[in-house]
């Protein structure tokens, strides 16, 4: 099932929400493939901040960065997509914060989901 996930950071939830696009095996409540997902972190449209997630979890920011602020890690591929579930992120300065699994939806959905 295509699905677009919304986690907050646990510490400050108003600081850098992730949102993920991805296919969900029902079943198992995992994400399905090792392709590329798109998602982007930050608040507003001045701080939206989009990327791409690749198979082995680098959340990668794009080109226009400076390498020391393109790269993040998260450990969500290994997690089940469950509200309130957990994963992990690694930021670029190697700091680590735990996200929140808020909402799980079909793309483009106004209301509630999971």
């Amino acid at each position: 099932m295509n699905v677009r996930i919304l986690a907050r950071w646990e510490d400050d939830p108003l600081e850098s929400p992730i949102t993920l696009d991805a296919i969900l095996d029902p079943a198992t409540r995992r994400i399905v493939g090792r392709w590329k997902l798109f998602g982007c972190a930050g608040l507003g449209t001045s701080r939206v901040r989009p990327f791409v997630l690749e198979a082995d979890g680098r959340m990668d920011f794009g080109e226009g960065r400076a390498d020391e602020d393109r790269y993040w890690r998260a450990d969500i591929r290994a997690r089940d997509i469950t509200l309130g579930a957990t994963f992990e992120v690694i930021w670029c300065g190697g700091e680590r914060g735990r996200y929140r699994i808020e909402k799980i939806a079909e793309p483009g959905s106004k209301t509630g989901g999971e």
